[in-house]
């Protein structure tokens, strides 16, 4: 296992005030590691993990002489606080790069994706069996490409239960079917309990009407009901480049199982007129509504009667002071909501904001930057959102940016 020990920096420390967007508060940002690109890697992407002794989790997609690393971070406040790489992907043959965040499993081992292209492959860390020996690599199942009905392109964050089987979308490949034939993405799962795994195609997207491209992972709210988010598809009139194909502005959709059958459900077809084609997923709320970020908005859909209905619960600015939402937020015991967003425009720096329900349940939820993040325009991109520690804490990864990317913490 390569090691690095390198202290938790907190170069930059000090009070935020809120943007015009909303109240000023206080907190507390610091930048606790920053990425050489030499064996530690560069980009930091995706979500943090965040285990039971407060060890951070995360993937970068370049350096580290080779196509990135999957690092843990050492818990803050404990002595010899350092940066491991648990795995270094190498550039050849496969010249596969991790693809964002991590998921737990079983006796702590860690799940993710990798891609090249339209290709790619699900892949399983196990922890070391004996003191200094490293971390086991498993390759879990390979996903021919475009071409293939089984998929192509794995993406977003794997959802694992706890048998150890593995759920998850890729963006292309599947058979060509519906009004417009379309290679347009699976969901899949992959079986602990066959070795090698073989995967079981659970619901190919398909296109028009449908939605396609699903650009975010899945998010579990039972044993057999899944919810996405797709780039495009539904009845929305979005165009292409040429703005004269219909391709959809996306849709929220529902993946449940029945008997021996999974079913694939519409709940949402976002418009031309809002915020459309997420690439984010959504989240289950503590109200158990769904939760989202798409373009410049914040969601909710809400079920009611059968039938669920969007809400926008705050825009953020566009123009070339703007930032976007990016990430699954999450929230606090108080139904507040926290996030990021990247830079929009061509001065809009990103930040981590919270957002606070109004008293009158028709109105703009309040929100408040708790930080920018430093640099200007283009210093840093939080993709994968922020987590939230039980203290409260919030902790994301910025690519690029300073060096090669950061790692940032954020105490309201």
């Amino acid at each position: 296992m390569s090691r690095i020990v390198v202290a938790w920096r907190a170069v930059v420390a000090m009070a935020i005030v809120g943007l015009a967007a909303g109240p000023a508060a206080a907190a507390t940002f610091a930048v606790l590691y920053s990425f050489t690109g030499g064996s530690d890697g560069a980009n930091p992407g995706g979500p943090l993990l965040l285990d039971a002794g407060g060890n951070l989790y995360g993937t970068a997609s370049s350096g580290a002489g080779g196509n990135g690393v999957v690092f843990q971070l050492a818990a803050p406040g404990l002595p010899g606080q350092s940066l491991n790489v648990l795995y270094t992907f190498p550039a050849l043959p496969t010249n596969m790069v991790p693809n964002g965040g991590l998921a737990f499993g079983a006796q702590g081992a860690l799940y993710g994706s990798a891609y090249q292209s339209q290709t790619g492959f699900d892949f399983r860390l196990a922890p070391p069996s004996a003191p200094d020996a490293p971390w086991r690599f498993e390759k879990l199942a390979s996903f021919p490409g475009i071409d293939s009905r089984r998929g192509g392109g794995p993406t977003g964050v794997p959802s694992v239960d706890r048998a150890g089987n593995v759920f998850g979308v890729t963006q292309a490949g599947g058979s060509q079917t519906g009004r417009y034939p379309c290679q347009c993405g699976v969901a899949y799962e992959l079986p602990a309990a066959r070795s090698p795994r073989t995967e079981h195609v659970l619901y190919t997207f398909t296109s028009l009407p449908g939605g396609n491209v699903p650009v975010a992972g899945l998010t579990r709210a039972a044993p057999d009901l899944f919810y996405g988010t797709t780039w495009l598809g539904g009845t929305g009139q979005c165009l292409d480049g040429s703005d004269v194909v219909v391709v959809g502005c996306g849709t929220v959709f529902q993946l449940s199982k029945s008997a021996d059958a999974w079913t694939e459900t519409t709940l949402y077809s976002f418009r031309l007129n809002e915020g459309n084609q997420p690439v984010d997923p959504v989240v289950l709320g503590p109200d158990g509504d769904l939760y989202g970020v798409a373009v410049l908005d914040v969601y909710r859909l809400h079920r009611k009667n059968g039938v669920w209905h969007k809400r926008t619960l705050y825009s953020f600015p566009g123009g070339i002071g703007g930032t976007a939402p990016t990430g699954g937020p999450v929230f606090d015991a108080a139904g507040n909501m926290y996030g990021a967003t990247r830079s929009f425009g061509i001065d809009g720096p990103a930040t981590v904001f919270e957002l606070s329900p109004s008293p009158d349940a028709d109105a703009p939820w309040t929100p408040t930057t708790l930080a920018t993040l430093p640099g200007g325009y283009g210093a840093g991109q939080p993709w994968g959102g922020v987590t939230r520690a039980p203290d409260g804490t919030l902790y994301g990864a910025a690519s690029i940016g300073i060096g090669n990317g950061y790692i940032f913490s954020v105490v309201p």
